[in-house]
C-alpha cells in the first residue's frame, strides 16, 4: 500500500529528517571523542585513568535515565523544542567540559552531554513518524543510522588530528560552538508536524 500526498511536503519532510539526522550525527561525535583523546584529556583535567573513566561513565547514565521520559515527552510535546533544546545542553556541557577544572565539574559536563544526546535517535523516529508516510519509516531511520556512523568516524581520527592542530580545550570548545549553531538552526527549521492527509490507495509505487 502506498500513500497520496503532496509532494512538496513530502521532501520538506526529508529535509527535516536529515536536519534531525545531523544532530544524531553530531551527539555520536560527542559521545566517542573521549575515546581518541583519552590522554590528552587525562592532562587538561589533571586526572588519572581512573578518574576519568568515572567523569566518562555518567554520559552513559544520563543517556539512560532520560529515554523513557524523553518518549513520553517526545509523544506529548513534539520533537520540535526538545530536539532542539537537546542540542544546545550537549553544547553546553561540551562548554563546561572544555573549562573544567575538577572532576566533578567535568562529570557536570559531561553528564550533560548524555542528557542531550539521549534524544537524538528518539527525535528522528518521532520526526519520521510525524513528516512520512509509514511505508518509508525504515529507509528513514536507515538514514539517520549511517549519519549517526559518520558521526563516530569523525569522533575518532578526524578530531584527533584537529586536537593535534588546536589542542584539547579549544577541540572542545569547537565542537560547543558547531552545537550552539545547529541547535539554532534545528529550532528555526524543525517543525512537529504538517497537515497534509496521508491517504491510502491501492497501489504499490512509491517514492522516496
Amino acid at each position: 500500500m502506498t500513500y497520496i500526498y503532496d509532494q512538496k511536503m513530502h521532501h520538506k519532510g526529508w529535509g527535516v529528517i536529515v536536519l534531525a539526522s545531523l544532530f544524531y550525527c553530531y551527539q555520536f561525535i560527542v559521545r566517542v571523542f573521549p575515546n581518541a583523546l583519552h590522554t590528552d584529556l587525562m592532562q587538561h583535567l589533571n586526572l588519572d585513568a581512573q578518574q576519568l573513566g568515572f567523569v566518562i561513565s555518567t554520559y552513559g547514565w544520563a543517556y539512560s535515565l532520560m529515554q523513557i521520559p524523553l518518549g513520553l515527552a517526545l509523544d506529548r510535546y513534539g520533537p520540535k523544542l526538545l530536539v532542539s533544546a537537546a542540542c544546545l545542553i550537549c553544547a553546553g556541557g561540551c562548554m563546561v567540559f572544555a573549562f573544567s577544572t575538577t572532576q566533578e565539574l567535568a562529570a557536570v559536563g559531561r553528564f550533560m552531554m548524555g542528557m542531550g544526546s539521549s534524544c537524538g535517535f528518539l527525535s528522528c523516529v518521532k520526526l519520521a513518524t510525524l513528516w512520512l508516510p509509514p511505508h518509508l519509516l525504515s529507509r528513514s531511520i536507515a538514514l539517520t543510522l549511517v549519519f549517526g556512523t559518520i558521526g563516530a568516524s569523525m569522533g575518532g581520527g578526524p578530531l584527533y588530528k584537529l586536537n593535534e592542530a588546536i589542542g584539547v580545550k579549544n577541540t572542545l570548545q569547537f565542537l560547543g560552538v558547531v552545537g550552539i549553531v545547529l541547535g539554532l538552526i534545528l529550532l528555526k527549521f524543525i517543525q512537529n508536524i504538517h497537515h497534509t492527509q496521508h491517504i491510502p490507495r491501492k497501489s504499490h509505487k512509491d517514492s522516496f
